[in-house]
């Protein structure tokens, strides 16, 4: 049983969902802290405990009310003594206690007792610090519409801040520093291929969102469509052999119908792009296969209906990314000796700088193949670190062709580490993908 939020290191697997939300092991820890099945906590007897949703100034109007209580009491209780031992009497009633007797003498010392209680109880109240509250109130809405720093933030008020708790105007003006994810609230959390190196030539990738069939692939300088020229089909058929990821049509919560990848973020891009230039990433697949060699097939959804795709490469390993290969590693299986149309059999791909280490040799614009001189990955890391400098997320493209397997298939005492290390040798440099997440339309201004 694997739970909700636990992290999968690597490999593939398949699960059956049995709970989702707060069902899951998680949301059961999340009912315990929120009290709905634990009760909830108490201070004292039956008022509930909210100092965990306390901001920074109602914690310090909480110790300030404490401290006055406390303060309060100890004074009432020292004016009601020294009122008592001083006999003090209520003006009200100035008897005189030589003109009166026993009995009546009795009823003013309880007299004298009540008038003291009342008079602590009296100052008690008025200690009290009723207005707090209110002058707080007056203080944050007085924040809101009036800056102190009218050249850094301006106005709330004229910046149309919407604050649904008055609270919130507290927490936002103590803070000095505020770290935002911006995928998805900064950005619109689509990555978006938007340019590629391959055979020594530089290729913008037009278009945006996950649409594959709004924009094309052309030389950089130029209008006219590239998506036939033989390295970007190569560099695009050697990334989708590393890719899981898939793309089809579904239905939004508006009922239209839009492009949606299913898979990692970062192989998103590379799908979407391979889709403009007549690549789909069912070729690759084997999520979801059924049968093995050429009858290998998978279930994809397209347009909102199941069909059977026939898997034209089969993957014979996949070695997934990790932080300490700091790359991903597939062997499928191609047909014919032609790197385009006809791909390669190891593809390699992800950091820049770990996959140019490890190439030996370069794919060039005529489809020949060159050795990668110490010279030449100086070149192409100027070119990493220029689509880097434009906040573009960098994935570089080797493969390796191979007669046969580097390692004996059916050993299973080998290593998936092992595999790797055999498999990496020699790898031929095809090209480079850079991609980036576009800014919303919503933060244009900030």
């Amino acid at each position: 049983m694997a739970f909700s939020g636990c992290s999968i290191t690597s490999g593939l697997g398949r699960g059956l969902v049995t709970d989702t939300g707060m069902n899951t092991r998680i949301g059961r820890i999340a009912k315990l802290i929120s009290g709905e099945d634990g009760g909830q906590k108490t201070t004292c007897f039956c008022f509930p405990d909210t100092s965990g949703n306390q901001t920074p100034l109602q914690q310090n109007l909480n110790k300030l009310g404490a401290r006055i209580g406390v303060l309060a009491i100890v004074i009432c209780v020292g004016i009601f003594i020294i009122g008592w031992v001083t006999d003090r009497k209520d003006p009200s009633n100035p008897e005189s206690a030589a003109t009166l007797g026993a009995p009546r003498m009795l009823e003013l010392q309880a007299e004298a007792w009540l008038y003291m209680i009342l008079v602590s109880v009296t100052l008690a109240v008025a200690a009290i610090p009723e207005g707090i509250p209110l002058c707080v109130t007056i203080s944050l809405s007085i924040g809101c519409s009036e800056p102190r720093l009218p050249k850094v933030v301006g106005s709330q008020v004229n910046q149309e801040v919407l604050v649904r708790k008055l609270a919130a105007v507290e927490t936002l003006g103590s803070a000095s520093v505020i770290c935002s994810d911006k995928t998805g609230t900064l950005t619109e959390g689509k990555m978006t291929m938007v340019g590629m190196y391959t055979a020594g030539v530089t290729y913008d990738v037009t278009g945006k969102g996950f649409d594959p069939e709004v924009g094309q692939v052309q030389r950089s300088g130029s209008n006219a469509d590239s998506g036939k020229d033989m390295g970007v089909k190569s560099n695009l058929l050697t990334a989708i052999l590393c890719c899981n990821t898939t793309l089809s049509k579904e239905k939004d919560e508006d009922g239209v119908m839009k492009w949606t990848p299913k898979g990692n973020s970062s192989e998103a891009p590379i799908v979407v792009a391979a889709r403009k230039v007549g690549l789909s990433e069912t070729i690759a697949s084997d999520t979801a296969c059924i049968g093995h060699g050429e009858h290998c097939a998978t279930w994809m959804l397209d347009g909102g209906k199941w069909s059977v795709q026939r898997c034209e490469y089969p993957r014979v390993l996949e070695v997934p990314f990790s932080s300490s290969r700091k790359m991903m590693l597939t062997v499928s299986k191609v047909k014919g000796t032609e790197l385009c149309p006809g791909g390669m059999p190891l593809p390699a791909g992800h950091a820049p700088n770990y996959i140019i280490d490890l190439c030996s040799e370069q794919l060039k614009e005529d489809g020949s193949v060159a050795k990668l001189t110490d010279d030449d990955k100086k070149e192409i890391l100027k070119i990493v670190d220029g689509y880097s400098a434009r906040a573009l997320r960098v994935l570089a493209i080797a493969a390796r062709p191979m007669s046969s397997l580097p390692y004996d298939e059916n050993n299973e005492d080998i290593s998936t580490d092992q595999k790797f290390e055999a498999c990496r040798k020699q790898l031929r440099l095809i090209g480079l993908v850079a991609s980036i997440d576009p800014e919303s339309s919503s933060s244009t201004n900030t």
